[in-house]
């Protein structure tokens, strides 16, 4: 009976970890870095996906992420500042080849990020935090043939203090 019970746990985490692979074989995985996030974008797939470079107009809002506190319903979102002015934008993009990846590091205090003041209240909480990717389609992804739809992570915790949010004495 207990052998029974342990397969059912297996084959169900299994599916349970499947569900966050989306039909194009991709996954997100976030982590906490001392005072960054990393988020690794993983094709599981057997071709290559293409995804928007994220300095140019196409990609600079694609990758955003959303944090709350541990058992709430209350969400903030971090997403990059859209009033950037464009000197140089064009169209580029990273390939990911089949069963690779790419590592983002993502620096909140570097100034290209929106900070929601009212995030203060989980500077002493546990709070949860899932990156999404979202491309939309346009002429140019049809072009290029890149990756349009919506991923996301599972959520993954942080304990105070937040160095990747508030970078001195927990506080912005």
């Amino acid at each position: 009976m207990k052998l029974l019970l342990v397969l059912l746990v297996v084959n169900l985490n299994c599916l349970l970890q499947k569900q966050k692979t989306n039909q194009n074989g991709m996954e997100l995985k976030p982590s906490v870095e001392n005072n960054r996030i990393n988020v690794q974008l993983i094709n599981n797939s057997q071709t290559g996906i293409k995804i928007w470079e994220m300095w140019n107009s196409w990609g600079w809002n694609s990758l955003y992420f959303v944090i709350k506190e541990n058992n709430s319903d209350v969400e903030f979102y971090l997403r990059r500042d859209p009033n950037r002015d464009w000197t140089l934008n064009y169209p580029s993009f990273d390939e990911i080849p089949p069963n690779m990846s790419k590592k983002y590091r993502i620096d909140f205090q570097n100034g290209d990020w929106e900070i929601n003041n009212n995030m203060s209240i989980l500077t002493d909480s546990v709070v949860v935090i899932k990156a999404v990717l979202e491309i939309p389609t346009t002429p140019e992804s049809t072009t290029y043939g890149v990756f349009v739809g919506k991923l996301e992570s599972n959520w993954i915790e942080s304990k105070p203090p937040h160095l990747w949010l508030y970078p001195k004495n927990g506080q912005k």
